[in-house]
């Protein structure tokens, strides 16, 4: 019979890279005040950053994946030093948690959403599989924070962003089954029902208005996280929709997504692909025999390519499950029959794919037709739109989300002629901080300890920074000629 899971022994080589990178990061000294940080720009260089930034303790779920694991070639299996690591690094975040539950990532007392959702999950899901190794002052401790971060969690959400609200419905899930108060359960049932509501009917789930595929794979890893340790048949058919989603926007080259994203994001996380191809889903097993394919020669997008924020973010606790769960389980995939020639539209995220012979397209014409070709698996031509000056000094740029621009398709037996219509908008390059920087660390230091300003602030700042999308004057024409032997695209920009 043969198997199809990755070479443990280059795995293994891997992992344990990442492994000493990752306890790098951690302040390792039992006399430092910082003792179990991972942050390593705040406790060692010190000049960077002025607060420990919360969102780095999420290493701690990989740890105690590794701490816990019986497979042959982990020798961090009930490790003495590395339930030193564990057991610091949980302490530690229950040391920098704000008085209201939450935790800050970006500013001090920015009580955000993303930290708080993303390490309570990290934080619970831990205290649930580790055996029993703090003492009974720690666990107390460890619970009364873990009930502030689910209080907290309870009366705030970000539907913007559905990584982060499905990572708070998992916390609050471990939280109810850690402590049996059914207020967390009331809390995860209907944040459960918000996020089921919000998948889009094509399969995706919104980030900033859109679907993104990177952030696509991190909502897939956050729900096989959740179903490894629950039996929940709603959020599994939700993981399936999503996973026949994402498998048409893997490239050919071990590349997956990017620019006709809403979030522009490339990540691959591995285990969901292993997870689901284990459960026998014709769509995981296809993206895990590329997924094999290209990481036996060393193109797939992995932890190396990640900076250390995003790498600790989530590539580590994905890739330590995947590197466990490659010799737990022992996968025959079964073969879906893919066909050669398509043109799928996804009118609601504006993602369109056209497949014919060797020709395989990826196209966004929400974003004005940022668009991605390849001949087999070579990539041929990749356009992320127009950066433009204009004559108030603005800067434009036409990779905008455009919910206004439109799509005409023409297909004949011979040739494929798309038009996309869309608005430009404005590249935002406001550095407030270049000016600021004194006034702001006062104001975020001692103004924003005050609770319902520092939401209100939060708030503000992602709608002016992040959310926020003003259009420019100029609009885009493009026009794309698809021919038996070429490919011709024509762009027209008016005022």
């Amino acid at each position: 019979m043969k198997f199809n899971n990755i070479d443990n022994s280059q795995l293994l080589t891997e992992i344990e890279t990442f492994i000493a990178r990752v306890l790098n990061l951690q302040n390792q000294n039992p006399f430092s005040k910082h003792y179990g940080c991972f942050d390593r720009n705040f406790w060692h260089f010190k000049t960077i950053i002025d607060f420990p930034s919360a969102t780095y303790q999420q290493v701690i779920l990989g740890l105690s994946y590794l701490y816990t694991s019986k497979i042959k070639s982990n020798k961090f299996y009930k490790s003495e030093k590395l339930k030193e690591n564990i057991k610091s690094a949980i302490l530690y975040w229950c040391k920098i948690q704000n008085n209201d539950g939450s935790q800050n990532e970006y500013y001090e007392n920015d009580r955000s959403f993303c930290p708080t959702a993303l390490t309570t999950f990290a934080i619970s899901q831990s205290y649930k599989i580790l055996p029993k190794i703090f003492t009974e002052n720690e666990e107390r401790l460890i619970i009364s924070k873990l009930i502030k971060a689910g209080n907290w969690l309870s009366n705030h959400e970000y539907h913007s962003v559905q990584n982060q609200m499905i990572a708070s419905m998992i916390a609050l899930n471990n939280i109810w089954k850690i402590t049996n108060k059914t207020k967390f359960k009331k809390s995860f049932n209907r944040q459960k029902k918000e996020i089921l509501n919000n998948q889009n009917k094509e399969g995706w789930f919104p980030e900033y208005g859109g679907a993104d595929i990177g952030y696509s794979f991190i909502q897939l890893d956050f729900f096989c996280h959740y179903l490894e340790l629950n039996k929940d048949k709603e959020i599994f058919e939700a993981a399936k929709k999503l996973i026949v989603f994402v498998s048409n926007f893997i490239h050919p080259d071990g590349t997956a997504g990017g620019s006709y994203g809403s979030r522009c994001t490339q990540h691959v996380m591995p285990f969901p692909i292993i997870y689901l191809a284990n459960k026998n889903i014709l769509e995981a097993n296809e993206m895990f025999k590329w997924y094999i394919k290209n990481k036996k020669i060393n193109r797939i997008i992995n932890q190396n390519l990640i900076d250390n924020k995003y790498a600790s973010y989530f590539y580590f606790n994905s890739c330590i499950k995947f590197f466990i769960d490659n010799q737990k389980y022992r996968i025959k995939l079964k073969s879906k029959k893919i066909s050669k020639n398509f043109i799928l539209d996804y009118k609601n995220s504006g993602l369109l794919i056209i497949k014919k012979n060797f020709l395989s397209i990826w196209l966004n014409w929400k974003k004005n037709g940022i668009i991605n070709i390849y001949i087999k698996d070579k990539n041929i031509f990749s356009d992320n739109g127009y950066l433009f000056q204009l004559s108030n000094n603005k800067t434009g740029m036409t990779q905008n989300v455009d919910n206004q621009s439109n799509i005409n398709i023409k297909n004949s037996k011979n040739n494929i002629k798309i038009i996309v219509n869309g608005q430009a908008g404005y590249f935002n390059e406001v550095m407030p901080l270049e000016k600021w920087i004194i006034p702001f660390k006062i104001f975020s230091k001692y103004f924003l300890k005050i609770n319902f300003l520092s939401y209100w602030f939060n708030k503000k700042i992602k709608n002016n920074f992040v959310q926020k999308q003003d259009k420019s004057p100029i609009l885009l024409k493009r026009t794309i000629n698809i021919h038996s032997k070429s490919i011709i695209i024509k762009d027209e920009m008016n005022i």
